[in-house]
């Protein structure tokens, strides 16, 4: 089959390279092909124009395997193997061949060993903290079990440890020789194999070092960006006058306990009286606030350096988790409790102390009780960095 025109395709090459668009000689090295193929898997996708200069000038193809010879890099020289949509396409009576490359959530892909990303017009190597996202993304690794080198069983909280496993499994760990507890906080997730905590253990276990001045928590002495922020404004965007702020430290459960006790400090609590009784308005039941909370701290991206954070307003609130919506999750699929879960240890140990049930009633019941309420119906709104509930408060006039 011959080449065909593509109406595109002169837009495209006077637009010039993007983050969904790379130019290639047909003399490009195998490696470099592969690797721009690798770069847009693991990214958003993209095309390739091959028989085209970095300028736009269409060089054209003539080899008469062109086709063979790129699902042959995709399938060889691209780990695990990728399969790209190749069509022949003319311009300026030349063939020029289009590789279109989808983004694949099997990878992460990588050529040679190494991993690459499509950052603008330029495909480039991942740092360590991507390469760790893209394993996320793919499933076969989660974060949370990484090893927080420098961190070991002496910075977590052994009486948080020990009234867990009273508390859910009846076991006493005090029982239990050196060998015997190292070997049940490794194989519960709390250490890894290697020997230093994990992220999941120092996020749910670990201690607060009064030794130091000032003290510090273990948490964000290794994790920095497993805080909390707390802003309080007088109006209802973030350049009214700012009324109170706060930085918040420790454990998951720490956070969640903690930022509770500020908001509902802070929240108006007007009243009424109905017949001989006084009655309390409440612009934001204490179930949603902490079902917020607990969402924000549990299911947030642990590798992105950033913290939760939580800004009160006159007429809502704002949770902000870092990272955006796990594989398979949308906001539609939120509201229908849908879940698939980034942190799945992290969601194992909060629903064992009962923080989370693990059936996806969250999102719906915070919806459901605010529109109980007559509040208008809370936002969610998510992108790449972030997901971001927005809760507006119940009428108290």
């Amino acid at each position: 089959m011959g080449p065909v025109a593509t109406a595109n395709l002169e837009a495209e090459l006077r637009a010039g390279e993007s983050s969904f668009l790379e130019l290639k000689d047909e003399r490009v090295h195998p490696d470099s092909l592969a690797k721009e193929m690798a770069a847009f898997a693991n990214t958003e996708g993209g095309v390739i124009l091959l028989g085209v200069a970095d300028d736009g000038s269409v060089t054209g193809i003539s080899r008469p395997d062109i086709e063979e010879w790129v699902f042959n890099i995709a399938r060889n020289n691209v780990k695990p193997s990728v399969l790209p949509l190749f069509e022949l396409v003319e311009a300026q009576g030349k063939r020029v061949a289009r590789i279109t490359v989808q983004k694949d959530l099997a990878g992460p892909f990588s050529v040679s060993g190494r991993y690459y990303i499509r950052a603008g017009s330029t495909s480039r190597e991942c740092t360590k903290e991507e390469l760790g996202r893209l394993f996320q993304r793919s499933r076969y690794f989660y974060f949370e079990e990484s090893p927080v080198h420098g961190s070991g069983v002496s910075h977590l909280d052994r009486d948080r440890i020990r009234e867990y496993f009273r508390q859910v499994y009846e076991h006493d760990i005090d029982r239990d020789d050196g060998a015997a507890c190292e070997s049940l906080l490794k194989n519960s997730g709390i250490l890894t194999q290697e020997g230093p905590a994990s992220v999941v253990g120092l996020v749910m276990f670990g201690k607060r070092d009064a030794g130091q001045v000032p003290p510090v928590h273990a948490v964000q002495r290794f994790l920095p960006q497993a805080g909390a922020a707390y802003a309080h404004y007088s109006g209802t965007t973030i350049v009214d006058a700012l009324l109170d702020s706060a930085q918040f430290e420790g454990t998951a459960p720490d956070l969640v306990e903690r930022i509770s006790e500020k908001l509902l400090l802070r929240l108006p609590r007007p009243s009424r009286i109905e017949g001989m009784k006084r009655e309390e308005l409440v612009p934001l039941p204490r179930k949603v606030l902490r079902e917020a909370l607990v969402n924000a701290v549990t299911h947030r991206d642990y590798s992105l350096q950033s913290k939760v954070r939580v800004f009160q307003f006159d007429d809502h609130l704002e949770v902000m988790s870092p990272g955006g919506l796990p594989n398979s999750v949308s906001i539609e699929k939120m509201k229908a409790s849908y879940c698939a879960h980034r942190n799945p240890l992290v969601v194992k140990f909060m629903e064992n102390l009962r923080y989370v049930d693990g059936l996806g009633r969250g999102v719906p019941m915070i919806f459901r009780s605010m529109r109980d309420l007559g509040a208008k119906e809370p936002e969610i709104h998510a992108d790449a960095s972030q997901v971001r509930l927005v809760i507006w408060f119940a009428p108290t006039a």
